[in-house]
């Protein structure tokens, strides 16, 4: 169990350092899709480290691709 934390921990700190913030909403959403129907987006903007506003320009660019 302390191995999986640490694991998770490690791959979060990964994420906010080497990838984008589109990408980081983008793998959320593929790995937890149901976070989405769950959690407000303001909560969601903060565990990806990003604001809600620049979340909403996310889900808007993606949503048009």
């Amino acid at each position: 169990m302390t191995e999986k934390l640490y694991l998770d921990a490690k791959k979060r700190i990964e994420d906010l350092l080497y990838y984008t913030p589109e990408k980081r909403y983008k793998n959320l959403l593929k790995e937890n899709p149901l976070v989405f129907q769950q959690i407000h987006q303001k909560h969601i903007a903060s565990f990806l480290g990003i604001t809600p506003q620049s979340l909403s320009r996310i889900r808007k660019r993606i949503s048009t691709n």
